[in-house]
């Protein structure tokens, strides 16, 4: 998911976002394109999800789905930025 939201933030500024953590990454494209409803979305799932945790079949499941919607909303803000 880090790699795909540096992909989608040289896509629409042309520049890499300097920073590893998909916290970090995803907070450097909010703050560029200011979608600031994204930052909370964001924040709390990273927030609830991050440290020494043991994640069940289920909090498996719900990161893979976490991770699609990203996607999804990811190409949502690529399309509406870059084609305006």
């Amino acid at each position: 998911m880090q790699l795909y939201a540096k992909a989608v933030y040289y896509e629409l500024l042309g520049d890499y976002p300097r920073g590893h953590r998909i916290k970090e990454v995803i907070s450097i494209l909010i703050k560029e394109l200011r979608v600031k409803e994204f930052q909370e979305e964001v924040g709390a799932y990273t927030l609830s999800r991050y440290g020494d945790v043991e994640f069940s079949v289920e909090d498996s499941k719900e990161v893979v789905n976490v991770a699609s919607q990203l996607t999804e909303l990811l190409e949502e803000v690529y399309r509406i930025v870059k084609l305006g």
